[in-house]
């Protein structure tokens, strides 16, 4: 088995609210995963996954399945399910972003066991963002972005946004290595997926 392999076989959470930089983080690594030619799926639960600005990140669309949910959260993870077992994509985002807290957390655990075990056999990097982390044991690796400051310029009527600051912390690491790391060079999920056989 090859190290590209052994590295893609995680489940990594993304948390955080919104504008806290999670949606940057995945665009990124979408991108680099399309620039390579591979084929990537995008489960969106509420359709809010934006293909114009993908495109202006990098992304290759055409080596993306985009599968909206409108919505429906039992549907979303049922076509995570559906993904992950069926192989063929070397990264698989499930997006529950938009998704109240309370309704996260009434998920079953076994839900992300199941997309684990999934994940390590088909050697994919499973990508889920939730407003709350949630997948506790389930996950291979664990990131929290959070938003740090907003700040904006001209009249209170015509407010433009000028700046957004966020900043993105490991809560759960393949090893504490990460951790490390990030300190260095910076959070990035290659870093992640970087630091699991170091």
């Amino acid at each position: 088995m090859t190290e590209m392999t052994e590295k893609r076989r995680a489940f990594i959470e993304i948390s955080g609210e919104r504008s806290s930089g999670k949606t940057g983080l995945i665009l990124s690594e979408l991108a680099q995963a399309t620039a390579r030619r591979e084929f990537c799926a995008v489960i969106d639960a509420t359709d809010s996954f934006d293909p114009v600005s993908a495109r202006n990140a990098g992304v290759d669309l055409n080596h993306i399945l985009w599968i909206c949910c409108t919505g429906k959260l039992d549907s979303a993870l049922k076509a995570a399910d559906y993904i992950l077992h069926a192989g063929g994509f070397s990264h698989v985002v499930l997006d529950i972003c938009d998704i109240r807290p309370e309704i996260v957390a009434r998920i079953p655990r076994s839900y992300w066991f199941r997309f684990r075990f999934a994940t390590e056999k088909s050697g994919a990097v499973f990508l889920l963002i939730t407003p709350v982390p949630c997948s506790g044991a389930g996950s291979s690796a664990a990131v929290e972005c959070v938003r740090e400051k907003v700040e904006w310029s001209g009249s209170p009527e015509y407010r433009l946004l000028e700046t957004v600051c966020a900043r993105t912390l490991i809560r759960k690491a393949f090893r504490s290595a990460a951790m490390i790391k990030a300190g260095n060079r910076g959070i990035t999920l290659e870093n992640i997926l970087n630091s699991k056989h170091k």
